[in-house]
C-alpha cells in the first residue's frame, strides 16, 4: 500500500515538473498600451507568444469584440522575429469601447504546436480596461442652446435636391421598361443542383490522389496544396454529412460535429489538428516541413478512410445497372 501510494506520489511530481519546464519555454501575453481610456478613445492590446525556434504558434481567432462592451477595430499581420533559439511571435490588436465602467478583458487562447506534433493550449492572463466619460466642468454656467440663424435658400442649393429628384425619376422608367422586358421573356423553371452519383468518399479519394500526383507542396506552393487539401475535406464533409463546411470556419465545422455527436473525440481531434495546421499556413505564411505536409495528407486519407459510408447492395446494383 505504500508503495502504491509512493508512486502516485512520483507521478504527481514528475506532471509538475514537466508542467513547470513547458510554462519557462512557452509564455503567451495580451498586454494593453494602456488600461484606462476616454469613451470611444481607441487603444491596443498586443498579443505576444514567445515559444522556442521550431514550435508553432496559432493565435485567437479574433471576432468583432473582446468582450460585449469592447470592439475590435482592426488587428496587425503576426509578426516573428528569432534570437537565441527562441521565436517570439507579435500582433497588435486595435480596440475601443463606448460604455464607460470597468470591463474584464478575459484571457485569450493560444495553440501551441510542439515539435513532436503535440498540441497544447495557453491562456493569456486577464486584465480590466477602465473607461471614462469626459469630465463636465461644473465651474462654468450653463449657457442656452443658440436658436438656429434663418437664411433664405438659393438656387445653389436646390441644385442637388432637383438633380437627386430627376435621377429617381429616370432610375424608375428605367426599371419600369427592365420589368416589362423581363415580363415579356418565357418562364425558365428552375432546375434542383444535381448531386454527385459517385458516393462522396470515392470523390474525395480521388482528389487526394490527383493532390499528390501534382506535387504541389514539392514546388513549394504550401498555400495551395493545403487550400486544396482542406477544400477536398470541406467538401467531402458537406456530401457525407450534410453539414455547409465550405462555407464554415475550423472552429464551426469542429462544433458542427461537437453538436451532431456524428464522430468520435479522438477523429475530432484529429481532424481539427489537420485544419488549424493549414489555417496556420495559409494565414500565418507559415512554411511547414516535408513530413508535415505528407502528415496532413495522411490524416485527410485516414479521416475519409474512417468514415466513409459504404453502398447498400440493392444501391451498389443499381448504380451498376445505371452505368451499364
Amino acid at each position: 500500500m505504500k508503495s502504491l501510494k509512493l508512486t502516485y506520489l512520483l507521478i504527481l511530481i514528475a506532471l509538475a515538473f514537466q508542467s513547470a519546464v513547458f510554462a519557462q519555454d512557452v509564455k503567451v501575453k495580451a498586454i494593453p498600451d494602456t488600461t484606462n481610456i476616454r469613451i470611444g478613445e481607441q487603444t491596443s492590446v498586443l498579443l505576444e507568444a514567445v515559444v522556442p525556434e521550431n514550435t508553432k504558434v496559432q493565435f485567437p481567432l479574433l471576432t468583432d469584440s473582446l468582450m460585449w462592451a469592447v470592439e475590435v477595430l482592426g488587428h496587425s499581420p503576426i509578426d516573428s522575429t528569432v534570437k537565441n533559439g527562441v521565436k517570439t511571435y507579435q500582433q497588435k490588436i486595435t480596440v475601443s469601447s463606448f460604455d464607460s465602467g470597468f470591463h474584464a478583458i478575459p484571457p485569450q487562447p493560444f495553440v501551441i504546436i510542439n515539435n513532436d506534433g503535440t498540441v497544447d493550449s495557453l491562456l493569456s492572463d486577464a486584465f480590466l480596461l477602465g473607461v471614462h466619460t469626459v469630465a463636465v466642468d461644473t465651474t462654468q454656467a450653463i449657457k442656452d442652446i443658440k436658436e438656429p440663424i434663418q437664411a433664405p435658400i438659393t438656387f445653389t442649393e436646390m441644385i442637388p435636391y432637383i438633380s437627386i429628384g430627376l435621377a429617381v425619376i429616370l432610375l424608375g422608367l428605367l426599371g419600369y421598361f427592365y420589368w416589362k422586358k423581363q415580363q415579356s421573356k418565357p418562364k425558365v423553371e428552375k432546375q434542383e443542383p444535381v448531386k454527385p452519383r459517385e458516393p462522396a468518399h470515392i470523390i474525395a479519394i480521388r482528389e487526394l490522389n490527383q493532390l499528390k500526383t501534382d506535387e504541389v507542396w514539392q514546388k513549394g506552393k504550401y498555400k495551395e496544396y493545403h487550400s486544396r487539401l482542406t477544400e477536398i475535406l470541406r467538401r467531402y464533409i458537406e456530401y457525407r454529412y450534410q453539414i455547409p463546411a465550405l462555407e464554415q470556419t475550423t472552429d464551426e465545422i469542429i462544433r458542427s460535429f461537437d453538436y451532431t455527436g456524428n464522430l468520435d473525440k479522438e477523429t475530432i481531434e484529429k481532424l481539427a489538428q489537420t485544419f488549424r495546421f493549414a489555417d496556420l499556413v495559409k494565414f500565418a505564411k507559415m512554411h511547414p516541413l516535408p513530413e508535415e505536409n505528407e502528415r496532413s495528407l495522411k490524416q485527410a486519407f485516414n479521416f475519409i478512410e474512417n468514415t466513409k459510408l459504404e453502398a447498400k447492395p440493392e444501391e451498389k446494383n443499381t448504380t451498376q445497372t445505371t452505368a451499364s
